[in-house]
């Protein structure tokens, strides 16, 4: 095996030199002569830590601690409020990764109605339909994601009437048992895991509560008093009953208590000023600051549920905490029913660390003796928690074989740290490790994400769930490759992993065929902030594979070697070469916050990559507004990068060059990449002419050179007299941006409307890079359309889709002020309305398509594209599209509109629609047809200045 090495080695060295020499003669035209001394300067390093000290000592034990690992650990929540759009773009990668259980549940879900698809949405206090009913859900989760579905069921059977807001009559239902059998039922065996409730303890709050009562929860309508164990615990457990007596195979998880102060105590309290639902805050009562008083906390007279002080009594072996009080009720209504009607017990478990050196530490907290929270949530003040050890405790005492789960479970994504990334990586790893050593059955990551995680300010280039599975593009976030790289490989038993310095190391393993472990070097942190320190060296730690015979450990090799690392593009398959494994130990050398996965086999031989020259992306556009720069706070931040990617034990040395003067490599044009370096491009269109602009960059490394083709455009803007209000340019259909260009308007579909409540869908929503016209940028609007897949008539015939957030409000700090912007709704002092369009209706040469203008006081316009009136049954009054080409439409906001109404259609009057107020355009194909399907691409919605610099036009045709 050695000899074998030392000789792949020196003809590795070989052949790159021989490779290099060719590149070069190939190359030195296009680069410049600083390539030639860099290409002398090439070299690959191998290193021998057989001898050198180890940081950490990882010892790996196949025969201790082993159990089953359960397949459910690799769950993810979905935001109920997410378009179909963005879950059907990222569900082949949560496929790929393996997902086993998706979970539909969180706060507005609490209120959930199954009947009419409805929420209350806590933030915006009203009911609103879901863009994907419990139905469309189940069958995306098993066709599409081959996944398990978690349902959620109200715990206080306070769901979303028909009603809009609380002024309305019908704006509450309160479901019945009977209602909750019948949906079981209706679900049968597509669904088998029912959670009932979510954070129960935190739903009587209201945002007009004083604090520490104050929060954005169900208060208008669930009182304190609900809280009671005696008034929640008894709903729960017969909701809990007739689940598990319409399915028996159902799975019944529960309290879901929110983190470490409610797995103990609950607020009911015997002096809350608020006892009739929605009733008067009372914010100057006395009572309220009794409540809150420190001295008062566990005072059973106050707070009659909670346990005493757990400086006195514990935590979890004080039998008036939540959790037990969760378990000894269950257990006391088996005894007697005589059935088990709960299998878990369900929290979830946040951490909001104070720092990144906190939070890369925090998951250790989950169970290991002697570790010390500061972690915000747990009180910031050094408590033990070993979460796991303190559960399992409480089940063994009150309610044996009750099953451990998380049904969320991550960082706080909005508030505290990691600020870094890849700490979100290494914690996921640390969360899925230790899920599996203590047992836990059933686990769902928060959360997928969604097309708009800038949050209410609209900021452009603010992706505040950084930490979510993927990007506003759906492109997968760092978290998402720790969990990708889990969910292949830590698969069978879990076997005993110790680190003699888990401050510094963090060490999984697992074992069925092969023995796989997962190492993580957590990197060194500044000691006054707490901030990852960069350029930092590398750490070596010595493994140690222990339990196998003289004979097994002999025959250990490393059959593959796995790294998911600060800017790796994906997981990176490294070369299996150049480690010295002897008698199941080795030393490797660890790069900070890398994630790494030794597969070790007795049987089979190393696997070597199939190359090793990773540059990445293959190509970049930056389309007609990215310069590769942003501006944050104070600063620049730059946001176009090349990867470049060593998968060597050694490094891979690297050059970069350009061929255009409109592109600028920011920063050093050369380096050693130890994992993964990033060079970052910026384009200047100044004195460029409107048009596409090509060059290419290239990369010369010690593997090879890659050639980057790089494009850029210049279009006429809102100074030439063109403001496009919409050319998906942002990779996102959620985005409504008003402040500066590029503006932006969302989309919306219809889904889970009744119209349009279950898939297959009237309307499928995708953004296309490969059908665009000749002008505006990398991304046009693909809208699939099958008219017979509307849920009503009105569906079938004359169901719309369309924009929304034409004005963005942007709250000032601490919601004091206000700032409006409305750049895609003020259409004055413009001429028309533009947008290119292509059109393919199936079986047809022409596709009729209806258009209505919406402004904000109600009125809604159709362009007159004709003379004669509406008539639904003759196609009248459409614009008329001819198949198969890009052609751009223009509508006259100087023309006739005529007045439209849905479902009742054009009554011959026209309308006056103010131009400075525009909140909504719609469309609908082929109205009155219910059997058309086909699609239909859009781009470049502008509004256009007489004389200005725009496309070139053509008028909307009537159809004859």
């Amino acid at each position: 095996m050695f000899s074998k090495m030392n000789l792949r080695t020196s003809f590795h060295k070989g052949i790159t030199l021989f490779l290099t020499l060719f590149l070069l003669a190939v190359f030195l035209p296009f680069a410049d002569s600083e390539v030639s001394v860099y290409a002398q300067q090439q070299h690959l390093r191998y290193r021998d830590f057989k001898d050198a000290p180890v940081d950490a000592l990882l010892v790996i034990d196949v025969t201790r601690d082993r159990k089953p690992i359960s397949k459910y650990l690799y769950g993810v929540n979905i935001a109920n409020w997410c378009p179909w759009y963005y879950l059907n773009l990222c569900a082949p990668k949560l496929k790929d990764a393996k997902i086993s259980v998706v979970r539909l549940g969180a706060t507005n879900m609490e209120r959930y109605n199954y009947k009419n698809n409805r929420i209350f949405n806590v933030i915006a206090r009203e009911n609103q339909y879901i863009p994907m009913s419990w139905q469309s859900f189940v069958r995306w989760c098993r066709q599409n994601v081959k996944a398990e579905p978690l349902l959620q069921v109200s715990g206080y059977g306070h769901v979303a009437g028909n009603g809009k807001t609380i002024n309305d009559p019908d704006y509450d239902h309160v479901q019945t048992a009977d209602e909750v059998e019948h949906w079981i039922a209706r679900a049968g065996e597509r669904v088998n895991f029912w959670e009932i409730g979510n954070e129960p303890w935190i739903a009587w709050k209201r945002s007009d509560y004083p604090e520490p009562y104050h929060d954005a929860a169900h208060g208008d309508q669930v009182l304190n008093k609900d809280t009671s164990y005696d008034n929640y615990f008894e709903r729960f457990l017969f909701l809990a009953h007739r689940i598990k007596k319409t399915n028996p195979k159902a799975k019944v998880f529960g309290p879901t208590s929110a983190n470490w102060w409610l797995y103990w105590s609950n607020d009911y309290s015997l002096i809350c000023p608020v006892t009739e639902a929605n009733g008067d805050a009372k914010v100057d009562d006395q009572r309220w600051k009794t409540m809150s008083v420190v001295e008062n906390q566990w005072d059973q007279n106050i707070f009659p549920d909670r346990g005493n002080d757990p400086e006195i009594t514990g935590w979890e072996t004080d039998q008036n905490r939540v959790l037990s009080q969760y378990l000894i009720r269950a257990k006391e209504y088996e005894e007697r029913h005589g059935m088990r009607v709960v299998d878990f017990m369900d929290v979830h478990r946040y951490i909001r660390a104070p720092a990144d050196r906190d939070a890369i530490q925090e998951p250790r907290g989950l169970w290991q003796d002697g570790f010390q929270s500061w972690d915000m949530e747990t009180g910031s003040y050094g408590i033990e928690t070993k979460l796991l050890k303190r559960f399992q405790n409480m089940v063994n005492t009150y309610y044996p074989d009750t099953q451990l789960s998380f049904s969320e479970y991550d960082y706080f994504y909005w508030d505290g740290h990691p600020s870094l990334p890849q700490i979100a990586a290494v914690g996921q790893m640390d969360f899925l490790g230790f899920f599996a050593k203590m047992g836990v059955k059933m686990a769902c990551n928060w959360y997928v994400g969604e097309p708009n995680q800038s949050g209410n300010n609209g900021k452009k280039g603010v992706d505040s769930a950084g930490q979510a599975m993927f990007n506003e593009r759906g492109e997968p976030n760092p978290k998402y490759w720790a969990f990708w790289l889990m969910s292949r490989y830590f698969r069978g038993e879990v076997v005993s992993a110790e680190s003699d310095n888990w401050d510094t190391f963090s060490v999984h393993a697992c074992q069925s065929k092969d023995i796989v472990v997962f190492v993580a070097n957590k990197g060194d942190y500044a000691t006054d902030s707490g901030s990852f320190i960069p350029d930092q060296p590398p750490k070596i730690a010595q493994i140690q594979i222990r339990g196998l015979s003289d004979q097994e450990r002999q025959k250990l090799q490393i059959k593959k070697v796995l790294r998911f690392g600060i800017n790796d593009p994906q997981v990176i398959q490294m070369e299996p070469y150049g480690i010295n494994l002897r008698n199941g130990t080795f030393s490797y050398e660890f790069q900070p916050l890398a994630i790494y996965a030794f597969i070790l086999s007795k049987e089979s031989s190393p696997e070597e990559p199939g190359k090793y020259l990773q540059i990445n992306p293959k190509r970049i556009d930056f389309g007609p507004y990215e310069t590769g720069i942003l501006e944050e706070d104070g600063g620049k931040k730059y946001t176009v990068p090349i990867h470049i990617t060593n998968g060597r034990q050694g490094t891979t040395a690297w050059f970069v060059s350009k061929e255009a003067d409109w592109i600028d490599i920011v920063g050093n044009i050369q380096g050693e990449a130890k994992v993964t370096d990033r060079v970052y491009l910026t384009v200047d269109r100044t004195n460029l002419p409107y048009g596409k602009h090509r060059s290419q960059v290239a990369v010369a490394t010690s593997e090879g050179t890659v050639v980057v083709p790089v494009t850029v455009e210049v279009l006429p803007g809102e100074s030439d007299g063109v403001k496009r209000i919409c050319d998906f340019e942002t990779g996102s259909l959620a985005h409504s941006w008003n402040e500066t260009e590029p503006y932006s308007v969302g989309w919306w579909d219809g889904h889970g409307t009744p119209d349009d409540r279950n898939s297959p869908y009237i309307y499928r929503f995708f953004l296309d890079t490969r059908e665009k016209p000749d002008t505006g940028g990398r991304l046009s609007m693909r809208v699939e359309f099958c008219r017979a897949h509307g849920d009503t008539k009105n569906g079938k015939t004359s169901m719309s889709f369309g924009t929304y957030g034409h004005k963005t409000v942007i709250s000032g700090e601490n919601g004091q002020g206000s700032v409006t912007y409305d750049a895609t709704a003020n259409w004055s002092n413009y001429s028309s309305l533009q947008f290119d369009i292509k059109t393919d209706t199936k079986n047809r040469l022409v596709t009729r398509l209806l258009m209505v203008i919406t402004d904000e006081l109600g009125n809604k316009g159709k362009p007159a594209v004709g003379n004669k009136p509406w008539n639904a049954r003759k196609g009248q009054n459409l614009l008329k599209i001819t198949d198969g080409k890009w052609q751009t439409i223009r509508i006259p906001l100087d023309g006739i509109f005529y007045d439209w109404r849905y479902p009742e259609g054009q009554n011959g009057a026209k309308t006056q629609l103010d131009f400075s107020r525009i909140s909504q355009i719609e469309f609908v194909p082929w109205p009155g047809k219910v059997n058309m399907t086909g699609t239909i691409y859009f781009d470049n919605f502008c509004v256009i200045k007489t004389g200005s610099s725009g496309s070139q036009k053509q008028k909307a045709h009537l159809l004859p």
